[in-house]
């Protein structure tokens, strides 16, 4: 009988145990993206999510997506949606055909009640 028991609460544990649930951060926010690199061809563009965990006190408070460090000229990144209580936004980055080859550290983030946080993601283009 306790075989019966023991063998659907392993499963049961195993499974629960595999799915990677969000934490929730303890205080503010946290900026995270699926991805930390993304490679584009000069002339096209891709879309990258970034998702925005928040605390139960910063749940009600609106986001501002933004990048914190300077952009090289012909890199350009909009976000959407721009600002409102969101959990994720979509950055659409463009690479003008001039762009030199390399790879460049953006910090992509957001800015919540005067708090910063973002995550560095790296352009390569190719």
């Amino acid at each position: 009988m306790k075989t019966f028991i023991t063998i659907p609460l392993l499963f049961i544990s195993t499974l629960l145990a595999a799915q990677s649930p969000t934490e929730i951060p303890k205080s503010e926010f946290k900026v995270s993206l699926p991805e930390n690199s993304v490679t584009i061809k000069p002339g096209e563009s891709k879309e990258v999510a970034m998702t925005i965990t928040r605390s139960k006190s910063y749940s009600k408070l609106s986001a501002e997506p933004g990048t914190f460090s300077p952009l090289p000229n012909g890199i350009v990144i909009s976000f959407d949606p721009k600002e409102g209580n969101f959990e994720s936004t979509h950055a659409s980055i463009s690479v003008a055909s001039g762009v030199p080859s390399g790879t460049y550290s953006i910090v992509m983030g957001a800015i919540i009640n005067s708090r910063k946080k973002g995550s560095v993601l790296e352009i390569k283009v190719d």
